[in-house]
């Protein structure tokens, strides 16, 4: 059943490329293919800001779906966000982008096939699907100004949550999409030593990139409602920023005091032997240090700190090869980030 609508999701997706360009003239924009399942909206009448990191990008925002194959709420919500443009509830007034990542994944609604495309970015390599895809997606994101890419989790999630590299840029805008959701952030490392994420691709080559996690993957429509009006949150706030009265306008953000900002109190490695990680776990679920969190041979695992849970790692059983790779991490604890932390 799911794969079916995958596949319809898909379709949809890669019609909207012609969908469009009929109403172009009408709706005030032109449609442009930047690589295969990607294209980009540009409005007629757009005058690049003088200063800033519009001013440096040719691309306002971007959006990316199914950076992992399995994460399809994202897609959903990406073709319901065309759906309003299309109809003319959404205006285009800034140039704006939509890809998606690893559609070959998608279509075995499986997390990659050969390797992790959000830890293939910046890679010399090219011998992997998902490298050679990460260098397709390379140039238009180096252009994109603003990124958000739609995320979902394995395990349950207590409730959707923004996680990205921290910058001041970044963290202003994720508040401005949405105030009180919660931010996991980190800074001084990278998210892994695999490669690069698409936001710290966006973040490198200078821009701004964020990342959302909407919750269990699937093609649930509170998710799908979610990633929709993130997405018409970020075309609004990325117009306001575009436009020097309208971005006063915006509220102003305090990273010296931050709310429901979290980051990592330990990070565990996948035990080398025979694990099995207790049931239930899930994100944003708050433990104590020392509780029980499973075994390995027959040993008891504890988590070494308190805080709350972050992509516990569960394998499954499948025939499918990269459902059964061994995780390179068993999960994450996350504490809060107190007063004046966070980098200037």
């Amino acid at each position: 059943m799911i794969l079916h609508q995958i596949q319809s999701e898909l379709a949809v997706f890669d019609s909207w490329t012609k969908t469009l360009a009929a109403k172009a003239g009408q709706l005030g924009f032109d449609v442009r293919e930047e690589c295969p399942h990607g294209f980009s909206l540009w409005p007629h009448h757009y005058q690049r800001p003088k200063s800033g990191i519009l001013s440096k990008k040719k691309i306002a925002l971007s959006f990316l779906g199914i950076t992992h194959g399995n994460e399809v709420a994202g897609l959903k919500s990406l073709n319901e966000t065309l759906r309003l443009i299309d109809q003319g509830m959404l205006p285009v007034r800034i140039p704006m982008a939509f890809f998606l990542g690893n559609v070959p994944a998608a279509r075995k609604n499986t997390r990659f096939l050969e390797r992790d495309l959000n830890r293939s970015f910046m890679t010399p390599s090219t011998s992997s699907a998902e490298e050679r895809r990460a260098k397709e997606l390379e140039t238009p994101l180096g252009e994109t100004a603003y990124l958000v890419d739609f995320h979902q989790v394995t395990a349950r999630a207590a409730e959707p949550f923004f996680i990205f590299p921290y910058s001041r840029a970044g963290y202003t805008f994720a508040r401005h999409i949405a105030p009180e959701r919660p931010i996991v952030t980190h800074w001084d490392s990278h998210f892994s030593d695999e490669g690069r994420c698409t936001d710290e691709f966006v973040i490198d080559k200078g821009g701004v990139g964020i990342s959302i996690e909407l919750g269990q993957n699937g093609f649930d429509p509170y998710q799908v409602a979610t990633g929709t009006l993130t997405a018409v949150k970020a075309i609004l706030v990325v117009e306001a920023y575009a436009s020097v009265g309208a971005a006063q306008q915006l509220p102003p953000i305090d990273p010296v005091h931050p709310k429901h900002v979290y980051s990592w109190a330990a990070v565990m490695a996948y035990p080398d032997g025979k694990v099995a990680l207790d049931p239930g776990w899930y994100n944003f679920q708050a433990i104590e240090k020392g509780v029980r969190l499973g075994t390995v041979d027959g040993q008891v695992i504890t988590a070494p700190a308190s805080g709350m849970i972050l992509f516990p790692k569960y394998i499954k059983q499948s025939a499918e090869p990269s459902e059964v790779q061994r995780p390179t991490e068993l999960m994450r604890i996350l504490r809060l980030v107190g007063p004046n932390e966070l980098p200037v």
